[in-house]
């Protein structure tokens, strides 16, 4: 074996002391940085907390069909309030609420043209 020189011993340190300081930084960097959070599969709980912005690209990334998205939030939200519905999803109430709005009769305005 070779005898190592001091240059060599401290080029070895720095190589090792970077290689640790990129890592280190990148564990950091993943436990603060989180992503972009996706309520779709959370619970009602989570819903109450949400802004109408927040709320408002939730139903449009779950419900991508043509329907009325206040009128659909609102139906959510009235979900919400009820009592033991903290666990239900935000996406099964969502389908709740679409589904409702389309199986309920237009406006009478409409039967009577």
């Amino acid at each position: 074996m070779t005898k190592r020189t001091k240059i060599q011993t401290i080029k070895l340190f720095v190589k090792i002391s970077i290689v640790v300081a990129v890592f280190a930084t990148f564990i950091v960097l993943g436990f603060f940085i989180k992503p972009k959070t996706s309520f779709e599969n959370a619970n009602m709980k989570k819903w109450l907390g949400l802004s109408d912005e927040q709320k408002t690209d939730t139903t449009n990334r779950i419900i991508t069909a043509d329907v009325d998205q206040d009128l659909l939030i609102q139906c959510i939200d009235k979900i919400a309030d009820l009592p033991d519905s903290e666990e239900m999803q935000i996406r099964d109430a969502a389908v709740l609420c679409y589904n409702g709005i389309k199986l309920a009769p237009e406006s009478k305005e409409d039967d009577k043209e």
